[in-house]
């Protein structure tokens, strides 16, 4: 992604990064409680199934990067002038990892940010 597809759609793009973030979040505040639950069972003593929360919390939380990218893609898809900004996201994710493509985003706003700052 360059400094002018960022610039272009730079409305966009930031708002699908604070979708993502705003995902992340949940998921990993739904796996946290999920722990707890499984804390509160194993206590009772029903191991089972305590042992079964656990791994599938852990389970989701290891995949939490896909799920809240395609979460917060499917929530951007909902808005006007989606399209391009989908497809350069898809272009971008299908080159890179999304590792890669969420810091390159956060980059570019960070950078944009604070020339707005310095005011130029």
């Amino acid at each position: 992604m360059t400094r002018e597809d960022f610039l272009t759609h730079r409305e966009p793009l930031q708002r699908f990064l604070g979708l993502v973030h705003q995902f992340t979040a949940m998921i990993v505040l739904a796996t946290f409680a999920a722990y707890g639950v499984a804390g509160y069972l194993w206590w009772q003593g029903a191991g089972l199934p305590a042992l079964l929360i656990a791994t599938l919390a852990y389970l989701f939380f290891r995949a939490f990067r896909p799920v809240s990218l395609h979460l917060a893609r499917w929530r951007l898809a909902g808005t006007e002038g989606r399209e391009p900004v989908l497809a350069l996201l898809a272009r971008e994710l299908e080159q890179r990892r999304a590792r890669e493509v969420l810091a390159e985003i956060e980059g570019w706003a960070a950078a944009a940010a604070r020339e707005e700052g310095d005011g130029h």
